[in-house]
């Protein structure tokens, strides 16, 4: 009778096929229990982060309290600042500040935040941050989930303007190896549409090239959808040429990327500026 049952089916091969299915089943079990533990690890570092802004933010206001209150009347003459004295006095003014207890308290606070924001930035350096790469289907979950923001352009090697987001000109670096490269705090890639069936149809993706941005390993509704966005100000036939800083705007729009629309413009300002000049420099013309 147990013979007859441990024979279920009629083949000998059902136990084995039933043990390799739980051997399966544990495997993801075991994959996804990974995966989501990687994953809470980047939101403990993300809201670490996050305090560490506040509390430098914090630090800066209360070091400016400090100076002002510190500062008193007997430091200037006739309303105006010492300027012409002796080095002297200035070298004692600044004694004081060095001495005082209050002012060292606020300075090692600084600079503990200050190193603890280093230790993150190279963690994310670790974790593929700070360039431009390219994954597989097969990397995909374990990349959007290990860090806190993720950035993912589904692209078509065959469509025209999958390489324009890719490129202004062989004169410039790549549009989103630059906004990479500046931005640390966010991880930039790029997946093969062709070669990662899965997930386009899970992510609804219709039309390429699509920019998404991944909070904490969760897709934002909000997306960037050909040139949707990027080309709004460009001359008609130069919709093709929009300038960095204008996926920029759209990536802090959106969160995936920190700095106002100033800082990010000014950036980009400095960073021609620089391509210009190596252009000349090595007998090139600027296509800027």
């Amino acid at each position: 009778m147990a013979s007859k049952f441990s024979m279920a089916g009629g083949s000998g091969l059902f136990g084995a096929e039933d043990h390799l299915e739980a051997q399966d089943r544990m495997g993801e079990a075991m994959e996804q229990l990974k995966i989501r533990e990687e994953h809470e690890k980047a939101q403990r570092q993300a809201a670490q982060v996050v305090e560490q802004q506040q509390i430098l933010a914090h630090l800066d206001a209360q070091e400016t309290q400090f100076i002002n209150e510190t500062v008193k009347p007997e430091h200037y003459e006739g309303g105006q600042s010492n300027v012409g004295k002796p080095d002297d006095d200035d070298d004692d003014f600044e004694d004081d500040f060095e001495e005082d207890p209050d002012f060292l308290r606020l300075r090692e606070l600084r600079m503990k935040q200050l190193q603890e924001q280093y230790r993150i930035k190279q963690e994310n350096l670790a974790k593929g941050h700070g360039e431009y790469r390219e994954i597989v289907q097969d990397e995909f979950l374990k990349e959007v989930t290990s860090s806190p923001r993720v950035v993912v352009h589904f692209y078509h090697r065959d469509f025209e303007r999958c390489k324009i987001i890719d490129m202004v000109s062989a004169a410039l670096l790549q549009h989103m190896a630059k906004i990479a490269k500046r931005h640390i705090e966010c991880k930039f890639l790029k997946l093969n549409a062709e070669k990662a069936p899965f997930f386009v149809s899970k992510l609804v993706i219709r039309v390429l090239p699509t920019i998404i941005y991944f909070k904490d390993g969760i897709a934002s509704d909000d997306r960037i959808v050909g040139f949707e966005g990027l080309a709004d100000d460009m001359r008609p036939g130069k919709e093709d040429e929009f300038p960095t800083v204008n996926l920029a705007r759209r990536l802090a729009k959106v969160g995936a990327i920190e700095g106002s629309d100033d800082e990010i413009e000014k950036a980009d300002v400095g960073a021609k500026k620089a391509s210009i000049q190596v252009a000349y420099h090595s007998g090139y013309d600027s296509d800027e």
